[in-house]
């Protein structure tokens, strides 16, 4: 695990544990959002690593650490800074010499490299632009997309269907509908895809409810 510039466990874990105590001292975070974090990135790295023991090829650690930092960008609060989280992660990562943790901080979020940057409106253009720029010349690989896909299966402090995350979002944001259906359409390509790797559906092996 020490090849390839990707960290250990242990290495990863005090980079996910430094970026929280980065957050608290430059931007102060409330207990709720601290927890919403924690929560939330380990349960993402648990899916991937659960996931990724279904499927050959794929290193369960290795995916377990990815989805713990793919959120590293969050070591900010993006709404002072005016700064998109995952652009945050990707520069402080590559700058500490870990290229692969630094991708998924961009790639979990833009399944679609040429994305439409209208469909993400709570983000500033020019750094939408910077990451349509470094993601031109990244091809995705299965880890990358074991993120996406884990990633819309977290709401707050619960392992939901994409369905109810979607819900949640829509919500909180105020999308519009082409918006939400086009998250939906894109969660459902991601989870055909995974249960086929799989050989079942993902739901039932991370006991997850339908609607």
């Amino acid at each position: 695990m020490t090849n390839n510039n990707f960290p250990t466990l242990q290495q990863a874990q005090e980079i996910w544990e430094d970026g929280i105590s980065y957050r608290k001292a430059n931007y102060g975070i409330l207990p709720q959002i601290e927890k919403e974090y924690r929560f939330h990135t380990t349960k993402i790295a648990e899916i991937c690593q659960t996931l990724a023991s279904q499927i050959d090829g794929l290193n369960p650690e290795r995916a377990y650490i990815l989805g713990l930092m793919h959120d590293y960008g969050k070591r900010i609060n993006e709404r002072v800074a005016n700064r998109f989280h995952g652009l945050e992660g990707y520069h402080v990562l590559l700058g500490m010499g870990y290229p692969h943790l630094a991708r998924i901080c961009l790639t979990h979020t833009f399944p679609v490299h040429d994305f439409d940057i209208d469909f993400y409106p709570n983000y500033n253009i020019a750094d939408l632009l910077e990451v349509k720029n470094i993601l031109k010349d990244i091809i995705y690989d299965d880890y990358d997309r074991l993120v996406q896909y884990a990633d819309k299966l977290c709401e707050g402090l619960n392992i939901v269907s994409f369905e109810q995350r979607m819900s949640a979002l829509v919500t909180r944001y105020h999308l519009q509908q082409k918006h939400s259906d086009y998250l939906l359409a894109e969660s459902k390509v991601l989870k055909d895809y995974f249960d086929k790797l799989c050989g079942i559906d993902t739901y039932k092996v991370l006991n997850i409810k339908e609607l």
